[in-house]
């Protein structure tokens, strides 16, 4: 195995959940602007692209909450609410700029929330 293989698996595998999880609220953001920027310049499969991935990530975080938590329903809400966002962008790409500031703060405050938590 090269180099680069074993950090890969090595640093993602003993990374503190905190730092997993604003990484992968970053990669949030990041995917919310180049939706937009696909978007911007037509390359509507390469924002559906973009969009599947988001959606993916709202799933993966949305099972891993822990439901005998309080707030998982709060937090389970707020990530239906961003998940329905991006069906309706991908369904409707012209729809992308209604909602875009509001997902995006959404990613990024909260990959800086979670980059503070410490374990």
């Amino acid at each position: 195995m090269n180099p680069a293989d074993v950090y890969r698996q090595q640093s993602v595998l003993t990374a503190p959940l905190p730092v997993k999880l604003a990484k992968l609220h970053e990669r949030g953001a990041l995917l919310t602007r180049q939706v937009r920027h696909f978007t911007e310049n037509n390359e509507i499969l390469r924002a559906r692209d973009a969009i599947t991935q988001i959606e993916d990530i709202i799933t993966f975080l949305r099972s891993s909450l822990n439901p005998d938590l309080e707030v998982s329903s709060y937090v389970e809400a707020t990530y239906i609410f961003y998940y329905d966002m991006a069906v309706s962008w991908y369904i409707d790409p012209n729809k992308v700029s209604e909602g875009y500031d509001s997902m995006l703060e959404f990613w990024e405050s909260w990959a800086r929330t979670w980059s503070q938590v410490r374990d």
